[in-house]
């Protein structure tokens, strides 16, 4: 069962969230290990009441929430696999640090660790095997058109589709390769239509039953 231990403020200690030891912790054939590092600030605003919050709640619509599951929809179970509901109860604390290590099946762009957008000033970073990962995007909700998520993919290679936009220079000049290619088709088509009736005119005047019928 995962647990949440009160943090002790005046020793400046972190608090662990789920397993705490780090080697041997996975199976290295089926599992990765997942860390998560989460740190408050020392004051936030209440986005309701406009006044300071003594905690941030982990409400998703004016706090903070998190969730690690299959990044398709279509690949999820009714319980995701990792969620910050499984370690917090309603709130985090001011000027805290959080810590969650997991062991998780082993993937590489299927699994992601999704944040809500606005963080309340919230620092965070996510690792895989110790290492950090810093391939983010800010993707919409599923649900919640006005909610957004940053979205980080649990794999070391690069999981986003690669985006390649033209420049204006080289539209124009695909554009332009369009035409000129357009323009020399049609100048084909109407070569081989002069050249066809070219030889009609020339076979109308050398066949006699043509001259006789006329």
């Amino acid at each position: 069962m995962k647990q949440w231990y009160p943090i002790n403020k005046t020793s400046n200690q972190t608090t662990n969230m789920g397993s705490c030891t780090l080697r041997g912790l996975c199976d290295e054939h089926s599992q990765d290990l997942f860390e998560l590092e989460l740190h408050t600030p020392e004051r936030t605003e209440d986005m309701v009441n406009g006044r300071n919050s003594p905690v941030i709640r982990t409400d998703a619509s004016d706090g903070i929430s998190w969730v690690f599951d299959y990044s398709e929809v279509v690949k999820r179970d009714q319980l995701p696999i990792l969620t910050e509901s499984q370690y917090i109860g309603e709130a985090y604390e001011l000027d805290s640090s959080y810590r969650a290590v997991e062991c998780v099946p082993k993937s590489e762009c299927d699994l992601a660790f999704n944040i809500t957008a606005d963080l309340h000033g919230t620092s965070y970073t996510v690792r895989k095997n110790g290492v950090k990962l810093d391939d983010s995007r800010e993707l919409p909700d599923d649900f919640f058109t006005s909610r957004m998520w940053i979205m980080t993919p649990f794999g070391h290679q690069k999981c986003f589709p690669i985006e390649r936009r033209l420049s204006s220079g080289a539209i124009a000049g695909i554009i332009i390769a369009c035409l000129v290619v357009l323009s020399i088709t049609i100048g084909v088509i109407m070569g081989c239509l002069n050249r066809h009736k070219e030889r009609q005119n020339k076979f109308d005047e050398e066949d006699p039953l043509s001259e006789s019928l006329l």
